[in-house]
């Protein structure tokens, strides 16, 4: 079969055999068990801030989004912006 401008019968099938990872999560325990597992924890913040601010567009959101990132140490944890569309 040529198609495209190239064999498809030269395509590898790259999606054999089952995802474990999944299959071992959703088995709850009936197909194997977890021995060992790797985490990854970050230390807890300081101080926790919340604000709430009216601005102009959304490059102004933008913006403080970005300072609040530098000053936080790149963790902020959560930004929601809503826009009045009158």
């Amino acid at each position: 079969m040529d198609r495209f401008g190239g064999d498809l019968n030269e395509l590898r099938k790259n999606n054999t055999g089952y995802d474990l990872r999944n299959l071992l999560v959703g088995s709850e325990g009936t197909l194997g068990i977890i021995t060992a597992a790797v985490l990854k924890l970050y230390p807890q913040p300081r101080q926790v801030e919340t604000a709430f601010v009216a601005l102009k567009d959304l490059d102004s959101c933008l913006e403080l989004l970005t300072a609040a990132r530098i000053d936080s140490g790149e963790r902020c944890p959560a930004l929601n912006s809503y826009q009045n569309s009158v």
